[in-house]
């Protein structure tokens, strides 16, 4: 009895411990999960970004301000270092940026080891107790902080590390630029200031090469530029080229955003309704032209705006020779005193028109009013750019050109402008015929009821 009693104690006790022990597994385990979902709570472990965007046009154009004016200084001999000669006027490069976005978004205050070869790296980070009310507007002090280094920098020094940024962004060599920021909160790491801001800039070729001097120094009877074309702006710099040479640090952002996107819907249907209307007319046989038959209704196309809008870019005002064989091109530039004023890319459409009064004489141009009224072309799309020219007339500096291009292409040689219209014949053999404009063709029942859409 006594035998069986002890053991049925032992049996017991075991059992009981093995419970306990199960328990104590148990215990520590959800402590190790709400441990987890604790400490690595996204809100509390993972940045929050706040601001992320690549950067606007006004952006771009005070990174480049910034970087040549310091650079035309250093040139000049404007600051404690002596003067330099072949350095370049920055251009904006968006592999560059894309880049230095695409990384800056981790959230990562050190460098990135993964860019590509030949390419160099400035990096600036700071952080406030407080949430700051316009974050973007602190890059020109954080690019300040790496000009600053100049303080630091010893003319004849070997050793420079303590002012790499500096020298990055004045190095001669670099000829081009793209920048990245990020503004987020970081919580767990700087509780008391969480409210964190990253620039990254990218340059190209690299700066502070090894056994290479930051630029050369010159004599001032020395021409500033073996390389390149002296720069307008940057008296002491070199620009790429002379388009380069006599444009500001250029982005669309010379003149108010609105009018530097592309087309917006409610320009779509004004640009529409221009192209259709003056179809229309001549079709219709109001114009001292013969009426016509088979005068298709244009309708926007998106490709064609985007080449349009991407060449138009350049600031170039010759025809675009890369464009597919099948699209035609329309091209406008007018000139304006200052910037403020209104820009109507109809009334520019308007001056290809006027051509009709050229059409059947011996000299003037029709070129661009028979691409307009072209019978067989079915689709338009334009783009629109602004900028700044020194090299014209000083009265009359700022710029706009317009870009449309058309498919199928007109002017084709050996072609008529459109098919003639013979009494008792229809108007249309082709599409269906538009509600909206009698004389013309609409590509089908849906766009002959909704006439000009930018869908």
């Amino acid at each position: 009895m006594i035998l069986v009693l002890f053991c049925f104690q032992i049996n017991f006790s075991v059992t009981f411990l093995k419970k306990i022990i199960f328990k104590i597994f148990v215990m520590i385990f959800v402590a190790q999960i709400l441990f987890l979902l604790i400490h690595l709570s996204p809100s509390e472990q993972t940045p929050e970004l706040i601001q992320s965007t690549p950067f606007s046009c006004k952006e771009i154009r005070a990174v480049l301000h910034f970087h040549n004016k310091k650079r035309n200084d250093i040139a000049f001999g404007k600051t404690k270092l002596k003067g330099g000669k072949n350095i370049w006027q920055l251009k904006w490069d968006e592999k560059l940026a894309d880049v230095a976005y695409k990384y800056v978004q981790r959230c990562e205050i050190e460098h990135n080891n993964n860019r590509p070869n030949d390419t160099g790296e400035n990096i600036a980070w700071r952080k406030s107790a407080n949430e700051i009310q316009k974050p973007v507007s602190d890059m020109t002090e954080m690019m300040e902080e790496w000009y600053n280094e100049i303080e630091v920098y010893e003319e004849n020094g070997k050793d420079n590390q303590s002012s790499s940024n500096f020298t990055q962004m004045i190095w001669a060599a670099t000829k081009f630029v793209g920048c990245g920021f990020v503004y987020y909160v970081e919580r767990t790491e700087y509780p008391l200031s969480p409210y964190c801001q990253m620039l990254i800039c990218n340059y190209r070729p690299s700066g502070n090469v090894a056994g290479e001097d930051m630029y050369t120094k010159h004599d001032e009877a020395i021409e500033k530029c073996d390389i390149g074309v002296p720069s307008w702006e940057f008296e002491a710099l070199c620009a790429h080229d002379a388009k380069h040479a006599r444009t500001k640090d250029f982005c669309l952002g010379d003149f108010d955003s609105e009018v530097n996107n592309p087309f917006t819907c409610e320009e779509i249907v004004a640009s529409l309704k221009y192209h259709n209307e003056v179809r229309n007319n001549v079709s219709l046989g109001k114009t001292i032209l013969n009426p016509a038959k088979n005068m298709w209704q244009l309708k926007w196309d998106k490709k064609l705006e985007e080449m349009a809008q991407n060449f138009v870019k350049k600031c170039e005002f010759k025809h675009n020779d890369n464009r597919p064989i099948d699209a035609g091109e329309n091209l406008a530039m007018k000139a304006f005193p200052n910037s403020l004023k209104s820009l109507d890319p109809v009334e520019m459409m308007d001056m290809w028109y006027t051509e009709y009064y050229n059409y059947g004489r011996k000299n003037g141009t029709t070129a661009h009013f028979t691409q307009l009224i072209w019978g067989s072309t079915k689709f338009v799309g334009c783009g629109i750019a602004h900028f700044l020219d020194k090299a014209g007339n000083p009265s009359y500096p700022y710029h706009t050109m317009l870009v449309c291009n058309y498919r199928p292409a007109g002017n084709l040689a050996g072609a008529h402008m459109y098919d003639k219209f013979l009494n008792g014949s229809k108007s249309c053999d082709v599409g269906v015929s538009s509600q909206l404009y009698k004389g013309l063709c609409a590509h089908d029942e849906e766009h002959a009821k909704s006439g000009d859409t930018c869908s």
